[in-house]
C-alpha cells in the first residue's frame, strides 16, 4: 500500500513540475486534469474508504482518463494556430 501512495504523490509532483515548465494553455488543462485523477488516486490509497465511496471514485476517475482522452484526440484532430509574426 506504501508503494503506491508513493508512486502516485511522484506523479502528482512529475505533473506539477510539467505544468510549471509548459506554456501551451492546453497542455497545462490536460496535466490538470491527470493531476486531479492522480490526487483523488492518492487519496483513495491514503486513506480507506468505504465501498459506496470507493465505486464513486472508480467512476470519477473513469470520467477523468474518458475526458483526458477525448482532449488529447482533440489536440491531434485541431493543430495549435500559429503564432503571427510581427516586423
Amino acid at each position: 500500500m506504501s508503494g503506491s501512495i508513493l508512486a502516485y504523490a511522484v506523479w502528482v509532483l512529475f505533473l506539477l513540475f510539467l505544468i510549471s515548465e509548459t506554456h501551451c494553455l492546453r497542455e497545462r488543462l490536460l496535466f490538470t486534469i491527470f493531476i486531479a485523477n492522480f490526487a483523488l488516486a492518492l487519496g483513495m490509497a491514503a486513506t480507506p474508504a468505504r465501498p459506496a465511496a470507493a465505486a464513486i471514485a472508480r467512476q470519477v476517475s473513469l470520467a477523468l482518463w474518458i475526458l483526458g482522452a477525448i482532449y488529447s484526440i482533440c489536440f491531434i484532430m485541431r493543430p495549435i494556430p500559429a503564432k503571427s509574426q510581427k516586423a
